[in-house]
């Protein structure tokens, strides 16, 4: 097929890495893309860009992109007639308002009044295939489809990825041909002719093909494993009617079920005692009872996760108090939601009604300036929490008894924080009943903790 009759023209899948989100003080320093014509890919590029900027310690951490090692990289002005070259092409982006925002006054330099670049955001584009989904971040597509163990927060591998989940999802989505119906119709209903993920929806199959064979893409192979989750998602999950454990909130039990090696190994078969997360949940159960601090710090292969989730969940079960995870990074988020969090409801044979879990909040970074009220130090007022999901509690009380207890931080699974939110606990706008344990996100590393006043305390009973 041609360009023209599949109506692609020339296209890059592009992203970019920064020194931050404002273009008007933030420098680039990292780009990669892969640039078509058509069905055929043309060249690969990707390189790293000197800045005057340090880039923070978050950037760094999230991309890995040092200070030293954009010592050694090319100036923007030796980068800028590479990607320079990709005027006039259609530029698919994941967010690509953000594409956009460091590009774009590029392009108008060079502006010669032919038809300029175009931005195509792959999100709506997902979004119209996969209306159910949860999330849709690059990464969550990436981790659910079993691409990579997260996204890379690299230019070039980024857009790589951004291609083969598109590949993926067109592949997928027109298996359904009733709704690769519904979706032509739609195009042709809003007058999309002209929109290029049409086009790019209605390739044919060896073009498709040919795309993921030009980036040594197993296409079929990556097909079947986004199958058996999407579709694994939309299953109702059976639990068992009978329980292997109680749901007493004690240290006792808590014992029972880590010692419970075979009854474990039938849900979890790779599962191993280990004394250390036993003692690590028993510390957690301590913390919730007692209400104090605990900062728990545990080498991989401890255990962590279910270490807290099943301390947790038998405690807001038993004091139908809510509980909130922040986890250090979404892919961890992630992680536990899709994997812990089912075994955790079979283990203590919890339905999806008995052990209501989601993934609703994400915490400011209190380091980075005052909250609302004033206070920097104050992680225990409400403006801690985005307010997207914020509203006020219809619990019918008032007070600590009512609301939040216990914030767990998990920062890049090295360390938990228990942190025992008592005068003021964030309002997560659901009563009891509707919540036991929601999923946050601790942007840019673990809040300050107040200091603990010095107390007593006693072993789980």
């Amino acid at each position: 097929m041609s360009e023209i009759e599949h109506g692609l023209g020339k296209w890059a899948v592009i992203d970019i890495e920064t020194t931050g989100i404002d273009p008007l003080y933030d420098d680039i320093i990292d780009v990669g893309f892969l640039q078509f014509e058509g069905a055929k890919l043309v060249r690969t590029y990707r390189s790293l860009i000197r800045s005057e900027q340090v880039p923070s310690f978050f950037i760094q951490k999230l991309t890995g992109i040092t200070e030293k090692m954009l010592r050694k990289a090319p100036m923007w002005s030796d980068v800028e007639p590479e990607v320079m070259d990709l005027f006039g092409h259609h530029l698919l982006a994941h967010n690509a308002d953000f594409e956009r925002s460091f590009l774009a006054e590029h392009f108008d330099r060079i502006d010669d009044g032919t038809d300029r670049e175009v931005y195509e955001d792959s999100m709506p584009f997902l979004a119209l295939l996969f209306p159910n989904r949860s999330s849709l971040k690059l990464e969550s597509f990436i981790v659910d489809w079993g691409l990579a163990e997260g996204e890379v927060h690299r230019g070039y591998e980024d857009s790589l990825d951004l291609l083969k989940v598109l590949l993926i999802a067109v592949r997928m989505t027109r298996q359904d041909k009733e709704l690769k119906g519904v979706l032509n119709n739609l195009f042709a209903k809003y007058n999309l002719k002209n929109y290029w993920y049409s086009s790019f929806f209605n390739l044919y199959d060896d073009e498709l093909e040919e795309l993921a064979e030009q980036i040594d893409f197993e296409l079929d192979e990556a097909v079947a494993r986004a199958r058996e989750f999407e579709f694994s998602v939309t299953e109702k999950k059976e639990y068992p009617s009978e329980r292997d454990f109680s749901i007493e909130f004690s240290g006792e039990n808590i014992k029972t079920i880590f010692r419970s090696e075979d009854k474990i190994k039938a849900r979890m078969p790779g599962y191993r005692y280990r004394s250390s997360q036993e003692e690590m949940s028993l510390r957690v159960g301590q913390s919730f009872k007692n209400g104090v601090h605990a900062l728990v710090q545990a080498p991989t292969g401890t255990g962590k996760t279910m270490g807290y989730l099943i301390p947790s969940a038998l405690f807001a079960l038993e004091e139908q108090r809510q509980v909130l995870v922040a986890t250090g990074t979404k892919t961890l988020q992630h992680q536990a939601m899709t994997k812990d969090v089912p075994i955790l409801r079979e283990l203590l044979g919890l339905s999806e009604d008995q052990l209501k879990i989601k993934r609703s909040v994400q915490l400011r970074d209190v380091e980075s300036g005052p909250d609302q009220s004033g206070n920097p130090d104050d992680i225990r007022s409400p403006s801690t929490i985005v307010p997207d999901v914020v509203a006020p509690a219809n619990t019918g009380c008032s007070g600590a008894d009512c609301h939040t207890r216990v914030v767990i931080h998990e920062q890049r699974a090295l360390a938990v924080e228990f942190q025992m939110v008592s005068d003021k606990p964030p309002e997560l706008g659901m009563k009891g009943d509707e919540l036991h344990i929601a999923f946050g996100l601790a942007v840019s590393g673990c809040p300050r903790m107040p200091p603990a006043a010095s107390q007593s305390t006693s072993p789980v009973a």
